[in-house]
Formats: C-alpha cells, sequence, structure tokens
C-alpha cells in the first residue's frame, strides 16, 4: 500500500470525505493542488489538504512547502488546514506522523499533531 493509499484510508476511517487531487501528467511528472496537496478531505467544519510522504522525505517536503507563497495563502481561511504526513515502517507497524502548518506573526510554521495507532 503506498503513503497516498494509506493516508486516504486513514482519513475515511476518521470520518473525511476524501479526494486524490495530485495528477500525473504525461513523462511521470506529477502536479499536487496548488503545488502543495496530494490529497484534499472534507469535514463538516473544515476541508484538509494533505501532502503525503516517507519518513525520510519529510525535510524535503517542509523545506519545499516553506518556501511556497501559496501555503500562507491555503491557510490564511481558519477552515482551511494544511498537513504534512510522513509515515514510517516501526516494529512492523505503519506509523504517521502529521505536521500542521500555522500562521504566526513571523510566517508559517509547521507543528506536529498527534498521529493515530499504526496498522
Amino acid at each position: 500500500m503506498t503513503p497516498v493509499a494509506r493516508t486516504l484510508e486513514k482519513l475515511r476511517l476518521e470520518g473525511y470525505t476524501v479526494a486524490q487531487v495530485e495528477r500525473w501528467i504525461p513523462r511521470g511528472i506529477k502536479l499536487d493542488l496548488f503545488g502543495l496537496a496530494d490529497i484534499e478531505a472534507l469535514f463538516p467544519d473544515h476541508t484538509l489538504y494533505v501532502q503525503v510522504c516517507r519518513d525520510t522525505d519529510l525535510t524535503d517536503h517542509l523545506v519545499k512547502h516553506l518556501g511556497n507563497p501559496r501555503l500562507e495563502r491555503l491557510i490564511e481561511c481558519p477552515q482551511r488546514v494544511f498537513e504534512i504526513w510522513s509515515w514510517a515502517k516501526k516494529r512492523n507497524r505503519w506509523r504517521e506522523q502529521r505536521l500542521t502548518a500555522e500562521w504566526t506573526p513571523t510566517g508559517v510554521v509547521f507543528v506536529q499533531r498527534a498521529a493515530g495507532g499504526g496498522s
């Protein structure tokens, strides 16, 4: 199961209505929604946008997204949430780490959220 498939499954279990919003174009190029998200997840009081990666790629994704001016625009609305989920297999169980983008007076920062259990 891919990290994206694992995330879609987890979000459905949490009650979200989900859609994979990344798309592939010829020559194997992947385009994320707004250059940010692989998944869009709807909940009654907010919309969650998720970038998914392997644990080993987390730092690269943080650097990439902190430099994306669209991230500030996305999260300026309190009902829109952006997270990066990274997956790693530890002790034969998959575990996710969730980092949520938050607006501060000095700019966007990522804050770690409690991750769910493994599968």
